[in-house]
């Protein structure tokens, strides 16, 4: 596996992963990424939240992250695990960090960016489990925090008036233009207290190059714990069957294990 797939997976995952672990004490920033660097640092402003709502409750045992991620041997077939170490990880969050104050978002309430970046900053990669996997053209992702996810607030956002927004402005270093919107999907709840999933459609503008990508993403409370599953296509549009799967395969292990 080379490189730059790596790299594209600890960018998506630490974009996903923003989310997850700013629930109710961690700021009120949403992160949601597509498949690449530009289209993840764009749509870092996501969901902002204004308005003010009772912070979720923590997680109901204190277990080990690690224990609740999904294995390779939970994957949908035809997908395959992709190492990823924690030091890479960490340094996608401290990328994606960096570059998420220099976009402005449009419409204006869907995203500070200043707060969004101050939110990842506060990220660590010791306090999160995750699994990543490739599966013909697709890149999946499963992520555990140990910190309640907001899903009220995502629902509320990503169903108004943010769920078509832009992003403009200088991103690692490069020009990027980003329009992304999205749409909600079903998913299996299993044991979850509240889920909410979306398709999410980005296109991308950098060096005078569209490109547009498409991605199933979920997120769950599951005993006060945050997971966030996402399947991004690198071309074409994502397996719908292998995210359901995944989706309710990385509820269930979480929920057994807390």
């Amino acid at each position: 596996m080379g490189r730059t797939t790596i790299g594209m997976v600890a960018v998506v995952a630490a974009a996903t992963l923003g989310l997850a672990a700013c629930g109710g004490n961690s700021g009120d920033a949403h992160t949601a990424a597509g498949g690449s660097a530009e289209a993840a640092s764009s749509a870092a402003g996501g969901a902002v939240e204004s308005s003010e709502t009772a912070a979720p409750a923590g997680p109901r045992k204190n277990v080990p992250v690690s224990s609740l991620v999904l294995s390779a041997a939970d994957l949908p077939p035809g997908f395959t695990e992709i190492p990823l170490s924690s030091d890479q990880l960490q340094k996608a969050l401290d990328a994606l960090g960096g570059a998420s104050g220099d976009l402005a978002i449009t419409p204006a309430g869907c995203g500070d960016a200043t707060q969004v970046s101050s939110a990842i900053k506060k990220m660590r990669a010791s306090d999160m489990a995750m699994l990543a996997a490739r599966g013909g053209t697709g890149l999946l992702s499963d992520a555990v925090v140990a910190t309640p996810p907001a899903v009220a607030k995502i629902r509320g956002n990503l169903t108004g008036s943010c769920s078509t927004m832009s992003a403009k402005g200088t991103t690692m270093g490069v020009a990027v233009e980003t329009t992304t919107s999205f749409s909600k999907i079903d998913v299996p709840k299993g044991a979850a207290s509240d889920v909410f999933a979306v398709q999410e459609i980005t296109k991308s503008v950098v060096r005078g190059s569209t490109t547009t990508q498409s991605a199933f993403e979920a997120w769950a409370d599951v005993n006060g714990y945050a997971v966030a599953v996402k399947l991004t296509a690198l071309t074409g549009g994502p397996d719908r069957a292998a995210f359901d799967s995944a989706v309710a395969k990385a509820i269930a292990k979480a929920a057994a294990g807390s």
